[in-house]
């Protein structure tokens, strides 16, 4: 994908035109926009976005949620309707308005 740069040395348009790019706004803060509209906004502590962040299911060994320090708890889909957080050696699972832990 190319970038054309523009007046400003901190901002970047996609080829092809259109209101979409990547701005420095400020020190520190990256924004990533759509049509004219601000989709992502990455800083060197937070990442904030106004789209949905979609995941892949995930599994038992390999959640689609974890931590850097421990990959094999945290949250993942186990079925339709069913949200399974584990950690070592526990899960509980959240079906509909069921919560169910389980050793």
């Amino acid at each position: 994908m190319a970038f054309l740069d523009l007046d400003n040395d901190d901002a970047y348009l996609y080829s092809g035109g259109g209101a979409g790019g990547i701005v420095q706004v400020s020190d520190n803060t990256l924004v990533f926009s759509t049509n004219g509209t601000a989709r992502l906004t990455l800083t060197t502590t937070t990442l904030t976005s106004t789209l949905p962040i979609l995941a892949a299911d995930g599994t038992g060994t390999t959640p689609s949620y974890s931590f850097t320090n421990n990959t094999s708890i945290g949250m993942y889909r186990q079925g339709a309707g069913w949200l399974t957080i584990k950690a070592t050696g526990s899960h509980i699972d959240l079906l509909g308005n069921d919560i169910y832990l389980q050793d």
